[in-house]
């Protein structure tokens, strides 16, 4: 479904983007890119949607690369970023009316959205009196009327309250099994419990990536080596993301498939974890 290979982006006037990144996913599920502010979430989501062009043969959507075949790759494929973009002075249903002139999507397809998304008693509301919350629903509501095997959700849990966010994460899992889903945040107990993989962002770089077994133990292993090229070339080989800290190289292993220790130069270990939160932590 998305695959993006060996992707550099770099800002022209600062040192932000992000750099060497490879992922792949094949069907649907539902993926948590988790990462600081500045540590190349949504410079990554701006980049797979086309916001920002990416270099070519970086991105493909449904195997066509997306520099190619942008109007395509752009069918497939929905962002919806943290703050809300709607017309204010309308209704919500009057919102939803205007967007699906585009998407042609039918009124039973809206009204089943509408109950998703518990936006019922709101429909005849101005969009500007709405709360934050609502708000960032009827945005979500809209990007669903597009249909996309691919949803990006950029930070979608930032300013809402309960409610919102059970209404959401009610959304998410409904799709989960036929959409590729991609959210990014902070919260990460949130975003953790709704994903069926996780992918922990640092300084524009993918330092932890694999599948996320939520409500079971973690098994991994904080290592840091030697920053030396020897090192970083056989990390690469084996596809473990790393990270520089303190001048040494840091990564993660499964503990239980630890067999690279002779491979390493100067290999030390420096702390078992048990969940995301602690890899995050370690960052």
């Amino acid at each position: 479904m998305l695959k993006i290979k060996e992707l550099n982006f770099k800002y022209k006037k600062s040192e932000d983007g992000v750099f060497d990144v490879n992922l792949e996913f094949l069907k649907p599920k539902v993926v948590g890119v988790i990462g600081d502010n500045g540590s190349g979430k949504s410079t990554l989501f701006k980049l797979i949607s086309g916001y920002i062009n990416p270099p070519k043969e970086t991105v493909f959507v449904k195997e066509k690369e997306f520099t190619e075949n942008t109007l395509y790759c752009k069918e497939h494929l929905s962002i919806c970023f943290d703050k809300p973009s709607l017309l204010e002075k309308l209704t919500v249903l009057e919102n939803l009316n205007y967007f699906n002139i585009f998407f042609k999507q039918s009124k039973e397809r809206i009204n089943e959205i509408v109950e998703d998304l518990h936006l019922n008693k709101h429909l005849n509301y101005p969009v500007k009196k709405l709360s934050f919350g609502f708000k960032q629903r009827v945005n979500i509501a809209s990007l669903l009327l597009r249909n996309s095997d691919i949803l990006i959700l950029d930070e979608p849990y930032n300013g809402l309250d309960v409610s919102s966010i059970k209404s959401l994460n009610n959304v998410i899992r409904k799709y989960k099994n036929e959409k590729l889903i991609l959210i990014s945040g902070h919260f990460i107990d949130e975003i953790q419990e709704n994903t069926d993989h996780v992918i922990l962002f640092n300084k524009g770089k993918i330092v932890f990536n694999d599948v996320n077994p939520y409500g079971k133990d973690l098994s991994y292993v904080l290592y840091k080596c030697d920053n030396n090229q020897p090192n970083k070339e056989f990390l690469n080989i084996q596809c473990v993301p790393y990270f520089e800290k303190e001048g040494k190289l840091h990564f993660f292993i499964d503990s239980k498939e630890i067999d690279i220790a002779d491979k390493i130069q100067n290999m030390e270990l420096i702390k078992e974890v048990t969940r995301i939160k602690d890899i995050y932590n370690l960052l």
